[in-house]
């Protein structure tokens, strides 16, 4: 066995300036190891993870205000839609309000010239005063605040019913069957007067759906201010509507017999009935009569357009028969 001293002092580290040196060398590499080394990974790491929170927190942030911005700008929107409805509903209402009542003054003022006119000409002749009546009422404007039937939409019926609902309101109700085609129903009321569509009516439900019903405005609550209308608007188209459609009055009131008197003298077809005095099933008979003979008329006419026509078509056949004689006989020669 050796010494066990000399295996001590070999252990221990040299004394003097190599031992010195190679401590330092030792230090030197541990220090370049901790401070100057070329990557820090842990703050690097603590930097990249911060980076990435940030960025997508604020695309998120970015992304709700920009959702947030939209859905209150439609919110602006549709306010600013129904502040706009709101006042367009309101205006159309004022509007509505003052076409009415200026139509009511313009009722209550004809009403008033009517009888004016009527007192005017108390002392002439009977048949003198109602032609005088009617053209003052001709002479009335025609402007009217509602919106009346078309007249091109007229002229192609072929019978005009004017219907005095203050005299005969269940006029629909007395009708056994439908009315032939052509027939357009106009009808009449006063303020008194509330009439209202029949209920569950075939023959109403037809005429209102193909558009040959139409209910007037109701007039003013003077006295016969309906039949001043009837008058007023029978005139009217008297003037505006072809000769051959018929005018019919369904009324009990005498005076309308004057008005069929006028309407001969300018040539008018025209009928009083009385609906108190025809059942409903005559009552139909003669409205659907009265139409036929537009149609008659109408046939006639083209039948007589037809005639023309052939003995046109007659006349230039021989024309052509003719000249072409002449042609022949100047080729013989």
């Amino acid at each position: 066995m050796g010494d066990p001293g000399s295996e001590i002092i070999e252990s221990v580290p040299p004394a003097g300036p190599e031992a010195s040196e190679s401590t330092t060398d030792e230090n030197e590499d541990d220090i370049q190891f901790v401070s100057e080394g070329p990557l820090r990974p842990v703050l690097e790491y603590i930097d990249l993870i911060s980076s990435d929170d940030e960025e997508p927190s604020t695309s998120h942030s970015d992304d709700n205000i920009k959702h947030k911005d939209y859905i209150d700008h439609q919110k602006d929107k549709v306010a600013l839609t129904l502040a706009r409805l709101a006042r367009h509903v309101e205006v159309e209402k004022q509007q509505k309000e003052e076409k009415n009542r200026a139509f009511r003054e313009k009722i209550d003022f004809q009403h008033a010239h009517g009888l004016q006119e009527l007192e005017f000409i108390r002392g002439h002749s009977d048949t003198e005063a109602a032609r005088l009546c009617v053209d003052q009422w001709l002479k009335m404007p025609d402007e009217e605040v509602v919106e009346l039937p078309d007249l091109d939409y007229l002229r192609t019926m072929t019978h005009i019913v004017f219907v005095d609902f203050d005299n005969w309101s269940n006029f629909f109700g007395h009708l056994p069957g439908h009315l032939n085609q052509g027939t357009f129903i106009w009808g009449f009321q006063g303020g008194n007067t509330n009439w209202k569509p029949p209920l569950n009516c075939k023959i109403y439900n037809y005429l209102n759906r193909i558009g040959c019903f139409f209910l007037h405005p109701r007039c003013s609550k003077r006295k016969d201010a309906a039949d001043f209308a009837i008058c007023m608007h029978a005139g009217r188209l008297d003037e505006q509507l072809p000769k051959q459609i018929p005018f019919t009055i369904l009324s009990g009131d005498q005076g309308f017999l004057e008005l069929e008197n006028q309407f001969k003298k300018t040539q008018r077809p025209a009928h009083i009935l009385n609906p108190h005095h025809l059942e409903g099933d005559m009552m139909c008979a003669l409205l659907n009569s009265i139409s036929d003979t537009t149609k008659e008329c109408d046939s006639d006419d083209n039948l007589g357009i037809k005639n023309t026509s052939i003995e046109e078509e007659f006349t230039s056949t021989e024309d052509v028969e003719l000249e072409e004689a002449i042609r022949r006989s100047l080729e013989e020669m």
